[in-house]
């Protein structure tokens, strides 16, 4: 559901925003400051600047890494280098405290023997910066061709192998975590790494099993041999997932990395997820939780929080990386900033849902004709309707309305008379309805009752019982110009007729006096054609609906 954004004035304390940025907000305050940045170019343009800062901060040692596991950012860190000039004045190789010198007994010989330690202590830490490309440890044993494995090592270290990998990557557990830059292939980077970490990783992959050190040759040529643009997918998901593993608490990680094989560890990645998940529900729905009876239902209940949570995090994602383009100067976007399209907006929703947005939403009753929604389907579309008028969520509406619209076509109405959505309506009557649904007896109104009194729901629902019957019914709907509204009427004549081909009009006429036939081409021509039909779709170009509105749907 959307959440309650925080009021204009009301700016997100810094503290708010550090937990955003660190990933530490429950679900009910996270919503809330991503709602905030999405409304606030100011607070985007501070959340810009934390983020760069912490950036930045990523290129800092890390004071106390993970003694199983630290990341390729932290792996790759330049330690402060040691004091170039060696040890300081009055102190010996060893660092112990020299004695003062006698100024007055052996002048030379002091300056003789400060000279000898300066040089010993620099040939000391020359030797020690130059030992790792002079004398690799166990060089005998070490291959240099490992060597851009080893430089990403960190990112292996909760990995089996590809298949284990690719798993991982299909799953998307991690897509919300993934980092907005591309990754850097080890070869591209290799003299970033600094002497003292390559000596490090160099010594924890020869302390492997030689099967281990194969298993990761294997997986590294693996994943380089992909294509670039493939490889940085699953390089963005390895370091997204590496940062996650560095986080978890000491028990949970162990947990991941004892595990005995890349299934088990799929599962422990799951499991661990999913109940970090669960901890960070808010209070509300951790109690509605405990309040489920059955494992089947609790099963369900989890499974319809996490669908909303995802979709929520898609919309919020989408609405991202459209909300400049979309915004206007009253800040409403498309359609909604322009008056007349608005107004059309409300009149498609009377028309093609059955619904009157000005009418409260009882929870509890069942939802009457008209309206062709679901309850839930109601309630949604209210929920988002209130909250893009009072509060300024227009994305989310239409993209509620574009789903809904999918979800529930309609064909256009008769310009005279009413919609057929009665049995007692020419050319039906309850005898005749009997005769197609083969009801002898019984109350025919429940037989019905999921149509009656909807359009074009309940004239569809008789058309194709009438299809299978020898003396059929006239058309039970506008199929031809002059029956449909002026409106459409002139929308045909002036719109879309004059864009056709030759072979797309002969296409529509062939259609003529068929319901619902020509309406559903002509519907279809419209579509093509990016042209919305008055009454019958969603006011505006199509093609711009579905490029603001459409949300993204992740992978089944």
């Amino acid at each position: 559901m959307t959440p309650t954004p925080i009021p204009e004035d009301d700016t997100p304390d810094d503290p708010d925003l550090v937990a955003y940025l660190d990933g530490e907000l429950d679900a009910d305050n996270l919503r809330t400051i991503e709602s905030k940045i999405a409304l606030d170019a100011a607070v985007r343009t501070k959340v810009a600047e934390y983020k760069k800062t912490f950036d930045l901060l990523d290129f800092l040692p890390k004071p106390e890494p993970s003694p199983t596991f630290t990341t390729r950012t932290l792996t790759r860190l330049q330690p402060v280098p040691a004091n170039a000039s060696g040890s300081a004045p009055g102190l010996s190789v060893s660092g112990l405290a020299m004695p003062a010198p006698r100024r007055r007994l052996w002048p030379e010989l002091c300056l003789w023997l400060f000279a000898l330690a300066a040089v010993g202590v620099g040939g000391f830490f020359g030797h020690s910066f130059a030992r790792p490309y002079l004398h690799p440890p166990e060089a005998e044993k070490f291959d240099r061709a490992d060597l851009p494995l080893i430089h990403d090592l960190p990112l292996y270290a909760g990995v089996d192998d590809f298949e284990f990998l690719k798993k991982l990557r299909d799953a998307e557990l991690f897509d919300d975590e993934i980092p907005a830059a591309p990754s850097t292939a080890a070869n591209d980077d290799a003299d970033k790494i600094s002497l003292a970490s390559q000596e490090k990783l160099i010594a924890q992959f020869l302390a492997y099993p030689p099967a281990r050190q194969q298993q990761l040759r294997e997986l590294h040529k693996r994943l380089n041999d992909l294509p670039t643009k493939e490889r940085a997918g699953y390089h963005r998901t390895l370091e997204a997932y590496a940062v996650w593993l560095d986080r978890l608490p000491d028990a949970a990680r162990k947990e991941i990395l004892n595990a005995p094989d890349g299934a088990d560890r799929l599962d422990a990645v799951l499991r661990i997820r999913e109940r970090i998940w669960r901890e960070s529900l808010p209070p509300s729905q951790q109690k509605a939780l405990k309040t489920v009876a059955t494992v089947e239902e609790r099963t369900q209940f989890l499974k319809e929080l996490r669908e909303r949570e995802q979709t929520f995090r898609r919309e919020w994602a989408f609405a991202h990386s459209q909300w400049q383009p979309n915004k206007s100067e009253d800040h409403k976007p498309w359609p909604f900033s322009d008056p007349a399209l608005a107004k059309a907006i409300d009149d498609y929703i009377r028309k093609a849902f059955g619904v009157d947005s000005a009418l409260a939403v009882d929870r509890k009753g069942e939802v009457a004709a008209p309206c062709r929604l679901t309850k839930d389907e109601l309630i949604e579309l209210k929920y988002r309707h209130d909250a893009a008028l009072k509060e300024g969520y227009w994305f989310s509406y239409g993209a509620c309305l574009l789903q809904l619209a999918e979800q529930h076509p309609t064909l256009p109405e008769p310009g005279k008379g009413k919609p057929l959505t009665t049995m007692d309506q020419p050319p039906l009557s309850p005898m005749i309805v009997r005769k197609l649904a083969k009801i002898d007896g019984g109350n025919i109104q429940q037989r019905f009752r999921t149509t009656l009194g909807r359009w074009p729901d309940f004239a569809l629902e008789i058309h194709k019982l009438d299809s299978n019957n020898k003396e059929k019914l006239p058309p039970l709907g506008p199929c031809k110009p002059g029956e449909f509204t002026d409106e459409l009427d002139l929308f045909l004549k002036d719109q879309l007729l004059p864009k056709l081909t030759k072979g797309e009009r002969d296409k529509l006429d062939a259609q003529l006096g068929k319901w619902p036939d020509y309406p559903r081409v002509m519907l279809d021509l419209a579509r093509a054609k990016n042209l919305g039909v008055p009454g019958a779709t969603l006011p505006g170009e199509p093609k711009r609906w579905n490029d603001q509105f459409r949300i993204p749907v992740g992978k089944k």
